[in-house]
């Protein structure tokens, strides 16, 4: 399969549109019957020739930053310690 051949439905669509890439995954393998991998594949060809259709990924928040920062440093003391 070429990938200007690469069609979903509009239930596929929808998902990717929301932002579910797992869910488009599930129902494409559904509507076809294929497996797994052949459904990821067709799923991220599609998403190669329409890039802005997913929204981006939100960036990691200046809590989140802090809790990683936090983890890592008593990651550094416990293993200093032992």
């Amino acid at each position: 399969m070429q990938e200007q051949d690469v069609v979903v439905s509009t239930a596929v669509y929808a998902e990717l549109v929301k932002g579910n890439k797992i869910a488009a995954i599930k129902r494409l393998r559904t509507e076809q019957g294929v497996g797994l991998k052949e459904a990821k594949e067709q799923i991220d060809r599609y998403l190669l020739l329409h890039p802005g259709l997913m929204p981006p990924s939100p960036p990691i928040s200046s809590h989140g930053m802090l809790l990683l920062f936090a983890i890592l440093i008593v990651a550094v003391l416990v293993y200093s310690l032992f």
